[in-house]
């Protein structure tokens, strides 16, 4: 999702970002989602409750320089967005200027855009216009910010909270006088409505840095917290990637916090997603490698802990982006838990072409990008991008593969993991005849499971459950012989035809235990020569009875074993004398199960060395 900086003259920038060098998958369908009317720019996508895809862009089919008299412009698809309807008219400032729509939608379809304009000559204003109908007709606008003579208020965002409250930020730009100079400066504001949109409330500003700050994301999270990303300047003019969030609906915001930890380049222009658990993913364009490699990066740091803090940012391009393209806006969206996709333009293959890769692990690994448009003429540019409940992601961009600026469709369904296992999930300990609960993240198109486990490492697997509706699923853990510790589970999911659609495994595998050395098992224990002490271990269910338990010590770390002794299969813990000559510190005690014929049915020994010391 994206804008792009325009001031007094829209700035028709061709955005060229480096991707990776793979185009294993090929374009989907491209749809024209409007007929020719003298230029299209900036598209912005958002989808409805029902799959209705309503896009929005900057028009200039009253002015074809695009100088003075554009116009917002929307049109929706109700088919997948194999048809749009024909566009019509959103913004209602005259023959004005009016820039930087952004579209979203709230939890009851409702339609809100935004977009600045400069209807009052002597200032630029944000504006606001709602659709109660599904897009059919939109209401007058609504300024969200406070008017101020001279001033520009200009880019804003949206954000839409679960609550049905609307958040806008925009840059405020303005000058002041210092000494005997004029000076100009830019802040990041923003306001709330809570009567969805037929007003705003005081203007707040986010930013607390003493250069410009400018070009905000803005998200609200399903904790009601609202978050703000923006471009700064504080570094001596060098421009880094900030952010603040409110935990109070927006009266107040935290103090500013740098995401990037490179500072020695201009990092800015962030885009903001946020995940099902309110995972915080950030993207920018990144320019730490200008002067060493003449190019270009895109690079994303996320959060998991609500913004508190953010890991250290990673490159998500492998192709080199042309560095005198300056201004370019990566894009990314997510749904669910971890699928997130980025899109950008490059120009691998010639020609400005816009390319989409996506992650279904929460942003550790991203795929291969591949090309989205068609075409292979003309520009394609100034991606926009969001995605559905199965994981299908919906594009926008504007397209010049005709000759003019047109804006453009398409729908990849590549999505990879439909099913994600959640847990158990690597490198749980558990005890036969246990409850585990077996929890997994799905995408819409999967609305049946089957529930299988391993205990060898996914060689062979046994049913635990079929046709169950959806996470998370109560698993007793049967009866086995033996500790198990290349134990796995896996997630088959089936759509509503019986196909399967999705599988996943744990990723690294956990044990299961039928019996356990509880003491001695933890670190720092000391024992001294002659001094009586009690052995104990636990017996968890078994398919064959436990007839004897036989204890053994190890005083060189597991080299050699001597039994200490044979036991009823009942026993659950034994008095010991240790006895040593010298000190030992690599001592452990292994408990050993087994069945009448005499066949090992379960061993464990204690987790951690003990010590075995003279008085």
């Amino acid at each position: 999702m994206r804008w792009t900086f325009f001031f007094v003259l829209l700035v028709l920038v061709v955005l060229l970002l480096g991707g990776q060098s793979d185009n294993a998958l090929s374009a989907p369908r491209n749809i024209l989602v409007n007929e020719p009317t003298g230029g299209q720019h900036l598209p912005s996508i958002a989808l409805g409750p029902s799959s209705q895809i309503y896009i929005v862009w900057v028009d200039c089919r009253n002015d074809p320089t695009c100088e003075s008299d554009t116009d917002i412009y929307f049109a929706r698809s109700i088919d997948g967005g194999q048809n749009f309807d024909a566009e019509i008219l959103v913004s209602d400032d005259g023959a004005s200027f009016a820039n930087s729509s952004r579209i979203s939608t709230d939890s009851s379809g409702n339609i809100y855009v935004v977009w600045h304009d400069n209807r009052t000559a002597d200032s630029w204003d944000v504006y606001l216009s709602k659709s109660e109908d599904e897009g059919s007709s939109f209401s007058p606008s609504v300024r969200v910010n406070d008017y101020v003579s001279g001033v520009y208020q200009y880019e804003p965002d949206l954000a839409i909270d679960s609550s049905g409250d609307i958040y806008v930020s925009w840059n405020r730009y303005y000058s002041y006088v210092e000494g005997d100079l004029v000076q100009w400066d830019y802040d990041v504001y923003m306001a709330k409505s809570t009567d969805g949109g037929a007003s705003f409330g005081t203007n707040v500003k986010v930013t607390d840095g003493s250069d410009w700050q400018y070009k905000s994301s803005i998200k609200a999270g399903p904790s009601g917290n609202v978050y703000v990303t923006w471009t700064d300047r504080r570094n001596e003019g060098i421009s880094d990637v900030y952010f603040a969030k409110s935990v109070d609906g927006g009266s107040t915001f935290s103090t500013s916090t740098r995401i990037n930890q490179y500072t020695e380049q201009s990092q800015g222009y962030p885009e903001m997603a946020l995940d099902t658990d309110e995972v915080i993913y950030v993207v920018w364009n990144d320019s730490r490698n200008l002067y060493k490699k003449n190019g270009r990066d895109v690079f994303m740091a996320r959060s998991f802990d609500k913004g508190n803090s953010f890991e250290p940012e990673i490159k998500i391009n492998e192709a080199k982006i042309p560095a005198e393209f300056e201004y370019f806006y990566p894009t990314i969206t997510a749904w669910g838990k971890g699928h997130v996709a980025i899109a950008w333009e490059d120009k691998r293959e010639g020609t400005y072409d816009v390319y989409l890769t996506r992650s279904d692990n929460g942003g550790s690994s991203f795929r291969p990008s591949w090309r989205l448009n068609s075409a292979e003429k003309g520009s394609q540019s100034v991606p926009d991008i969001v995605m559905d409940a199965m994981g299908h992601v919906h594009c926008t961009w504007r397209d010049k593969r005709t000759g003019e600026f047109q804006t453009y469709f398409a729908l990849d369904e590549s999505v990879k993991s439909v099913v994600n296992v959640l847990t158990p999930n690597g490198e749980e300990v558990f005890a036969t005849g246990n409850e585990v609960t077996i929890g997994w993240d799905a995408l819409a198109q999967a609305v049946s499971f089957d529930l299988y486990y391993s205990v060898d490492e996914g060689v062979t697997w046994k049913e635990i459950v079929v046709d169950w509706n959806g996470s998370p699923y109560g698993w007793t853990i049967p009866a086995l012989n033996g500790n198990k510790k290349q134990s796995f589970i896996k997630v088959v999911g089936f759509d509503a035809e019986g196909k399967q659609v999705g599988v996943d495994k744990s990723d690294k595998p956990f044990t299961i235990q039928v019996v356990e050395v509880t003491y001695p098992s933890d670190p720092g224990i000391s024992f001294t020569s002659g001094i009586e002490e009690t052995i104990q271990w636990e017996v968890y269910p078994t398919k064959s009875s436990v007839e004897t338990v036989k204890i053994y010590l190890t005083k060189d770390g597991g080299s050699t074993w001597t039994l200490l002794y044979k036991l009823p299969g009942d026993y659950r813990s034994i008095a010991w004398t240790p006895e040593v000559g010298k000190e030992r510190k690599q001592c452990k005690v292994k408990a050993v199960l087994k069945d009448i014929k005499g066949n090992k049915i379960g061993i464990d020994s204690s987790d951690n060395n003990f010590t075995m010391k003279l008085p």
